[in-house]
């Protein structure tokens, strides 16, 4: 309930005392496998307005109340956390929100990548990523808006590999400036979609990871899913939120097999997890730090606490260092962990 899920109020608690695991987790998973999305704010340019532009007291019009759409935003998403019986999706929502690390101060497009990213959160991972790389929002905080093939814009390519897929340490420079011409003209129209631009795209060939060819966007995402690495990458960063922040080598290596073979079958490699026997022992319970989300949602499920005012909501999150929507960085929020030994503080 705590490491699959957000919690539970002590009659939940009480009634799965006397089931048992497998019971348990057919349940998980069968309550996760539907959900609804998040449809609470409408695109805001009508029509009229997405053919001739917004113009600029609009756009300064949008800047200006995404600010308290995207606390509402916010709200709504901690709402489902809280009471949806898809509690295994939605936790894997809250991960994937925090791997691809995304902030615009535009809320409906922050609401439709939520969506997404629930649509596909149990699915294939390869799904995901094809989808988030062409995601409004994503393409407009890594700056792939301004990446045309006179001046590629290196943003996303790096971040693709380096935090996606790969991670640090499996790729060179000249992997990220050749993939980041095959996504030059990859943008966002007025409608608020993916567009592609084939007048600022290059079409020429691209030297990647060894081999050369006329390589699309789409072509070098494939590639980098077919690189084992990648499949190591995300299990090893999903054993260490749902598991242990210290890691097995053994266990990790059998879950990349399961992952990889699988053509990264994100629900088969839950259950795997679930299902181990090692999942359940003692070094793996309780070692888990609760972000502060997390922490909210919990006490609020527990509690039934209901929040008045939803600035109240919004300040826990800010003074407990984590808001919904807001990341530090493109990299996410990353967990410090004190350690004794260095006397200091390391990341993970």
């Amino acid at each position: 309930m705590l490491r699959a899920g957000f919690g539970a109020n002590q009659a939940q608690i009480d009634a799965a005392l006397d089931r048992s695991i497998p019971d348990l987790l057919e349940e998980l998973f069968a309550h996760s496998a539907t959900y609804k999305d998040i449809h609470y704010l409408p695109y805001p340019l009508n029509e009229k307005e997405q053919r001739k532009g917004a113009g600029g007291l609009k756009l300064i019009k949008l800047f200006l109340t995404s600010f308290s759409e995207m606390e509402q935003l916010n709200e709504q998403w901690i709402f489902k956390m809280t009471y949806t019986k898809a509690v295994l999706r939605e936790k894997l929502v809250f991960f994937w929100h925090n791997h691809f690390a995304t902030s615009v101060n535009f809320a409906y497009l922050m609401q439709e990548q939520n969506n997404t990213i629930r649509k596909h959160a149990l699915g294939k991972f390869g799904d995901l990523l094809h989808t988030i790389a062409k995601d409004p929002a994503m393409i407009i905080y890594l700056n792939n808006q301004q990446n045309v093939k006179d001046h590629p814009n290196e943003n996303f390519a790096r971040e693709v590999m380096e935090l996606f897929t790969l991670g640090i340490g499996h790729y060179t420079e000249k992997d990220i400036k050749e993939a980041a011409k095959a996504f030059t003209g990859w943008s966002v129209s007025d409608a608020g979609e993916y567009v592609f631009n084939e007048e600022k795209h290059d079409f020429g060939k691209k030297e990647f990871m060894g081999e050369t060819k006329a390589f699309t966007g789409e072509e070098i995402i494939t590639k980098l899913l077919e690189n084992k690495q990648t499949a190591r990458f995300i299990t090893t960063k999903i054993y260490r939120e749902f598991v242990n922040y210290k890691i097995n080598e053994d266990h990790i290596e059998s879950l990349t097999d399961t992952f990889y073979k699988s053509d990264y079958d994100i629900e088969l490699l839950m259950r795997e997890i679930f299902s181990a026997e090692w999942f359940y022992d003692d070094a793996n319970i309780g070692a888990k730090i609760t972000s502060p989300v997390e922490l909210i949602v919990r006490i609020k499920k527990y509690l039934e606490l209901e929040f008045n005012d939803l600035k109240h909501l919004i300040n826990y999150q800010k003074a407990l260092g984590q808001v919904l929507f807001f990341p530090p960085n493109v990299a996410g929020h990353e967990v410090k962990i004190y350690s004794p030994k260095n006397k200091g503080i390391t990341n993970k």
